[in-house]
């Protein structure tokens, strides 16, 4: 198509399409408006008035820059303020600048020299000040560095643990560092913990780790713990008892001895031992005072260790006779004592009739050649021997009998001498068996 000066009323009234696709001014005569006008392909123009509204289809962009930069397109389902250049993209306004919704909500304001703020569902939550930010309700972070202070109002509270577990905060009168949590409060350091007033000027109390933890009054230390127990400097009040003993009771007994009160002191020492109750239990192993010249210095000694220490003194007087004592152990036997007089003559006993038995009697003879008998003597059983006496050429002869050895012990109820019999000289008696 032959390019020539037309009027652009002309052109879109013919219906041809440009042969570039491109409407340039040198194919335009005249400045007349256009009611409505629609545009395909690129428009070019060195300006554009308009009185009425720029309508785009989807994708169709509003392009500014010599290289695309600035483009502003819907693309059917987003819109797009698309900075596509190498600078920046700005938002400028001579008051305000806001940001909102189709319906006015807030979601943005910033003010021009004053504070910009940040909206949540049309409610302010976060807002610059001249020193910084005031944010509105709870600050949840991964993490937070600061070079500067953290402002946090009366009551309000740095909250710590899933379960609000570590609570530092001011409730306007007092400052807390709260556990409300199920554990301990735990305070660590590398080398010791120190407690110091809100100036620094004085310590409270130091922890050293692995040593001494003190604490002290107008800085200066008063109670230390050490390896052994706690170094106290000064003076100790104590109301109560200690280890069982009223501290506060025993101190007015011993305030009321003067300070240069010794043993022979009778105006305080007399008089506190004759302030005792008297009693008459008293007993060897009970203990008094006693103060020992040599080494200087009160000891405790029973009564019987301390009369032991004194000379001898005279014998005092024999006291009465005490009660009679509990029956004492059995002593060892003593020795036989000398033969009683002989006992009256028993009844008459029935004698045994059978051989061998006990209260049987016998003719017996001892087994032991040359050996005699005692009247009233007893004799095992196994020493004797039957026996009869047998008449032999006007001799009596002992022989032996089948009876053989008696059992038992026997007593012999008279005197014997030997009497030969085979060349061989015996003994024989009657004899009772008595066992």
């Amino acid at each position: 198509m032959t390019t020539k000066a037309r009027t652009l009323a002309n052109m879109i009234s013919e219906g041809s399409s440009l042969a570039d696709g491109t409407i340039s001014v040198s194919e335009v005569s005249g400045a007349a408006p256009l009611a409505s006008p629609t545009f395909t392909g690129t428009v070019t123009v060195p300006g554009l008035t308009s009185t009425g509204n720029a309508t785009f289809g989807d994708n169709d962009k509003a392009i500014f820059g010599a290289g695309s930069d600035l483009q502003i397109y819907h693309d059917g389902t987003n819109s797009y303020v698309k900075d596509n250049g190498t600078g920046d993209l700005y938002l400028q306004g001579t008051a305000n600048v806001r940001i909102t919704n189709t319906s006015g909500q807030k979601m943005f304001l910033g003010q021009d020299g004053g504070e910009a703020q940040l909206y949540y569902s049309g409610v302010e939550k976060l807002t610059t000040t001249s020193t910084g930010v005031d944010i509105t309700g709870v600050l949840t972070t991964d993490g937070i560095s600061t070079s500067a202070d953290i402002n946090f109002g009366d009551n309000d509270k740095a909250v710590f643990g899933a379960g609000s577990d570590l609570q530092i905060y001011h409730d306007g009168s007092n400052s807390y560092i709260q556990d409300a949590g199920a554990g301990d409060l735990i305070l660590r350091g590398s080398n010791g913990i120190e407690l110091k007033s809100a100036n620094e000027n004085e310590t409270l109390a130091y922890f050293v780790g692995n040593g001494a933890a003190s604490l002290y009054h107008n800085n200066s230390p008063k109670l230390a713990t050490t390896s052994t127990g706690i170094d106290v400097t000064g003076n100790i009040a104590v109301s109560g008892t200690v280890d069982g003993r009223d501290v506060a009771a025993d101190g007015t007994k011993l305030d009321a001895i003067e300070a240069s009160a010794d043993v022979t002191d009778t105006a305080n020492v007399g008089a506190a031992l004759t302030g005792f109750a008297t009693g008459s239990d008293a007993v060897s192993t009970d203990l008094i005072p006693v103060y020992d010249a040599s080494a200087g210095t009160w000891e405790k000694h029973t009564i019987a260790d301390a009369a032991l220490q004194g000379p001898a003194g005279a014998d005092g007087a024999t006291g009465a006779t005490g009660p009679t004592g509990a029956t004492g152990a059995t002593g060892p036997q003593g020795p036989q004592g000398a033969t009683g007089a002989t006992g009256a003559t028993g009844p008459a006993g029935t004698p045994s009739t059978s051989i061998n038995t006990v209260g049987s009697y016998a003719f017996l003879r001892r087994n032991s050649n040359a050996a005699t008998i005692s009247v009233n003597s007893t004799y095992s059983g196994s020493s004797l021997q039957y026996t009869s006496i047998h008449r032999s050429a006007g001799n009596n002869i002992l022989m032996p009998t089948n009876g053989g050895a008696p059992s038992g012990t026997w007593r012999a109820m008279g005197g014997g001498t030997n009497n030969a019999f085979g060349g061989t000289n015996y003994a024989a008696s009657s004899f009772v068996r008595i066992s």
